[in-house]
């Protein structure tokens, strides 16, 4: 059944706790009887105590969009946040924010996959005609031999979101993560405030509690620290490319250090 995300009746009385250990509760919707239903499961409520469930991990602007509210530490329990920010980065008016039509690309911190596909995009739409050639027919070749392995014919040509997950070489790295980081700063550009003026909103009591106001700068600090992870790891890429042109560092070491940052679920921005 297609559950979109939403408000129930009498469940949105309850307060949302992310934590297995805090929460009191579980929901679930049962298909037989076609009930949304609540359950305590193992904990013993006492008289007074608040019942709580978890509405999911998500982001600031999906809360606040489809429940009402925003969390001030939105964080997984391994300390990830799961918020996101989008940049301009394929084609239209990148002087229009609001556009959603394809042309503003997601980013988030830990999301290895979706990292790897906006990469593998970004790489092939910068790509010399000669690269471009070399990424499809490797990716056609990978892609062969799994379908041959299974017995299968030859499937369509890959998506760009699959051509080139891995650096395919210097230039064409350094120029992807040239026009990566242009977007993401463009994109903290587009805020009236900093990061820095967003916290010491919330941070010191400045905004009334679970207000419009404090949400929307909850949403937009959430964003403003995806958005500083990523230009950080542009900098720090663009740097080690620097390197690898002097021979300080040899091209797998950096791929090895990209590697081992797109897997990190806790910003390395400071």
């Amino acid at each position: 059944m297609d559950r979109p995300y939403g408000l129930v009746p009498f469940a949105d009385l309850l307060n949302h706790r992310s934590r297995s250990d805090l929460r009191t509760c579980d929901w679930s919707f049962e298909e037989e009887t076609r009930s949304f239903v609540i359950r305590t499961g193992g904990s013993r409520l006492q008289k007074g105590e608040e019942v709580c469930l978890s509405y999911g991990l998500h982001a600031n602007s999906k809360y606040l969009g489809s429940y009402g509210f925003a969390l001030e530490d939105n964080r997984r329990h391994d300390g990830a946040s799961p918020d996101v920010a989008h940049v301009h980065l394929f084609g239209g008016d990148s002087h229009d924010p609001s556009a959603r039509d394809g042309r503003y690309s997601a980013l988030a911190i830990g999301d290895r996959e979706a990292a790897e596909a906006l990469l593998s995009a970004l790489r092939l739409s910068v790509a010399t005609a000669a690269e471009g050639r070399a990424m499809v027919s490797h990716a056609r070749e990978a892609a062969s031999g799994r379908t041959h392995a299974h017995g299968g014919e030859r499937g369509p040509p890959p998506a760009a979101t699959s051509v080139c997950s891995l650096p395919f070489s210097p230039r064409n790295e350094r120029a992807s993560m040239t026009v990566l980081r242009q977007s993401v700063v463009a994109a903290i550009g587009r805020y009236e405030t900093t990061l820095e003026e967003d916290e010491g909103l919330y941070g010191e009591g400045k905004l009334l509690a679970f207000s419009r106001h404090r949400n929307a700068v909850l949403v937009r600090a959430g964003e403003k620290h995806v958005l500083r992870h990523w230009k950080t790891l542009c900098d720090a890429a663009l740097t080690f490319l620097d390197d690898v042109a002097i021979e300080k560092m040899d091209w797998e070491g950096y791929c090895k250090v990209l590697d081992a940052t797109l897997g990190r679920v806790v910003s390395i921005a400071l």
